[in-house]
């Protein structure tokens, strides 16, 4: 019993410890976990209850364990409600994000094949469900929203009313808070959002690898250099002293040398011859 209560402990555990992770981000990302923020890092693991939030020119593409992405837009935030992804029993699964203030593509995964209803993405005032796989969000501050359902199909519903509207591939549904929701084919502009939202966020993460590669190549080419000159001193500082011990000895040499002549010379002494009578 102790064993068997032990696997089901450390399985609960694993599914809602790790739920997915940051897979590529733009610009400054932070993720808010129980009162503490956290600067996102490319492989940052994701847990159930996290707050994801971008800033001005920034980014964030989110891969979670079942395939489900989410791009997270420029100054937008997205809380993980809820994550459940049960191997055994698939009709079980739940996916709940909270959607704040800003935009968002979402490309449903496993979770949202087996179990659509069981997916969703909420607002203030409204709530998104799928029938498909591919769809960009927008959420003002003041709680309106606008979906573009670029493939497959959702479909969004009133909090207020409790209605609920289809969103079809190439349709756009528009809620603006005290109004109802309205559907229709997707603008030129909003195509464009929709694209914005989700293109480039790869490959800027990449320029910014690459720019950080760089700048660590400059770095340790720096230190080498640095270290090749720090030995070119300490070889020049040797070769200097050396210089200077073999001119100090011979200065002594030559300064001893008239010394031992001094010493070698006998000053004449005078006699005195007296003649004896």
């Amino acid at each position: 019993m102790k064993k068997i209560f032990l696997s089901l402990l450390i399985v609960v555990s694993y599914v809602y410890g790790n739920i997915g992770k940051i897979t590529s981000f733009k610009g400054e990302v932070i993720i808010h976990r129980s009162g503490k923020e956290l600067p996102a890092t490319i492989g940052f693991v994701l847990e159930k209850y996290d707050e994801i939030s971008t800033q001005d020119k920034s980014k964030a593409l989110i891969l979670f364990n079942d395939g489900t992405s989410i791009t997270v837009g420029k100054e937008s935030s997205l809380k993980v409600n809820e994550y459940i992804q049960d191997a055994t029993s698939p009709k079980n699964n739940q996916a709940n994000f909270g959607f704040g203030k800003g935009v968002f593509r979402t490309i449903t995964g496993q979770i949202g094949k087996a179990n659509p209803d069981g997916f969703k993405m909420e607002t203030k005032t409204s709530s998104l469900g799928i029938r498909g796989s591919d769809g960009t969000t927008i959420v003002s501050l003041n709680g309106d929203v606008k979906h573009t359902t670029n493939n497959g199909g959702f479909y969004m519903v009133n909090k207020a009313t409790g209605l609920k509207f289809e969103i079809p591939k190439g349709t756009t549904a528009s809620f603006m808070v005290g109004s109802e929701i309205k559907v229709a084919p997707t603008s030129k502009i909003d195509l464009e959002n929709s694209k914005e939202v989700s293109e480039n966020t790869s490959s800027e993460t990449i320029k910014e690898e690459k720019k950080d590669d760089k700048q660590e190549e400059n770095k340790k080419e720096e230190k080498q250099e640095n270290s090749q000159d720090n030995q070119d001193k300490k070889e020049e500082s040797s070769q200097k002293q050396t210089q200077s011990n073999q001119d100090t000895k011979e200065s002594q040499s030559v300064t001893e040398k008239p010394q031992v002549a001094q010493e070698a010379v006998v000053e004449p002494q005078k006699l005195e011859i007296t003649e004896t009578k």
